[in-house]
């Protein structure tokens, strides 16, 4: 495992654990994707080490993150971890690095606060695209009551979700994502944990791409081909209209970081 250190830092009331590796100028933060934690990112930010100060953060429930039980990670608890490493590394930019889930919250910062990013890489990310399922099942009191119930009884659902995939009225990547996740008693309690407190970090698609263009923010995008979890199609109409991005298509699925695709990635950051 490529050399780092570790330590924590304040988002509201609540503390993320990091991970952190190189000593160059440059400061970039890492969310990781669902399921994954911090770790994931060592690899790369090892080779961007003369670059780039990598921050690798735990999200919400993750590794040695403490986060309260109920607690709901907010927009402005984000900006002030950011503040707080501007501070701390004596900088007034960051660059931001995003997998799947942590790429809705890379793009939630940047509509919160555009002029502070200087650029943007995305791993097969979520968020490109407003979700009205996910919006169902964490703002709507009734979509939040089925959800808790769906993960504690889902014996009583399963039936259901196979005929409203049968009828297509629930895509095979939602219905792929849904019985994976309900597999064992802990897949679905921590599902039931971290969907909910990831709620507020949702952009607005044409907030976000108003400020991507005015601030000129460089975004990169790698996705993969066969991805069932975050369609190709949602990088294309994302990209549509904006100045500054570049999609990159890879031969893969949703699992786009690995010791093939490193050399690029490191590359689209140290451009």
């Amino acid at each position: 495992m490529p050399a780092h250190t570790e330590g924590y830092i304040q988002a509201g009331d609540n503390r993320l654990h990091y991970l952190q590796v190189g000593q160059g100028n440059k400061l970039l933060l890492a969310f990781h994707g669902y399921g994954s934690e911090a770790k994931q990112f060592l690899s790369l930010a090892a080779r961007l080490a003369d670059v780039y100060t990598t921050i690798a953060i735990n999200l919400p429930h993750y590794g040695n993150s403490h986060w309260e039980e109920n607690s709901v990670l907010h927009p402005n608890d984000v900006v002030q971890l950011i503040d707080t490493l501007c501070v701390r590394f004596n900088t007034k930019q960051i660059s931001l690095l995003g997998y799947s889930i942590g790429g809705r919250i890379v793009l939630k910062i940047a509509e919160t606060i555009p002029c502070r990013i200087e650029k943007i890489v995305l791993l097969a990310p979520d968020g490109l695209r407003f979700n009205r399922f996910y919006h169902f099942l964490t703002m709507n009191t009734f979509g939040r009551r089925l959800f808790k119930d769906f993960l504690t009884y889902p014996g009583r659902y399963t039936w259901l979700l196979n005929i409203a995939r049968d009828m297509k009225i629930v895509s095979a990547s939602r219905y792929k994502f849904s019985t994976r996740y309900i597999q064992t008693t802990h897949s679905r309690s921590f599902l039931l944990k971290v969907w909910p407190c990831l709620k507020l970090m949702v952009p607005d698609e044409k907030e976000l791409k108003i400020v991507l263009n005015k601030y000129k923010i460089p975004v990169t995008i790698f996705m993969g081909k066969q991805d069932s979890i975050i369609p190709l199609k949602l990088g294309y109409s994302f990209c549509a209209g904006l100045n500054t991005a570049n999609l990159v298509v890879l031969d893969k699925g949703h699992h786009v970081l690995d010791a093939e695709t490193l050399p690029q990635i490191a590359q689209a950051l140290d451009n």
